[in-house]
């Protein structure tokens, strides 16, 4: 299968952040699956595989993130 796609740039701090605890522990469905796909992101997968495997709209995994950059 060939990756194709745009590099992005990360910040540190995400990178750093445990999103996983956060998502076990998490009661809000809504943000479960939010804290899930950061997880995913940081784990290096792209927006589309991260929004097959959520079920989501691969602009709503790129919201995810720049929701939490800012």
């Amino acid at each position: 299968m060939k990756k194709t796609g745009v590099t992005i740039n990360i910040p540190l701090f995400f990178l750093e952040y445990d999103f996983e605890s956060k998502y076990k522990t998490e009661p809000n469905a809504r943000t479960r699956v939010r804290l899930l796909g950061l997880s995913h992101i940081q784990e290096g997968k792209s927006f589309s595989e991260i929004a097959r495997m959520l079920k989501v709209g691969h602009k709503t995994v790129s919201g995810w993130l720049v929701r939490c950059s800012n």
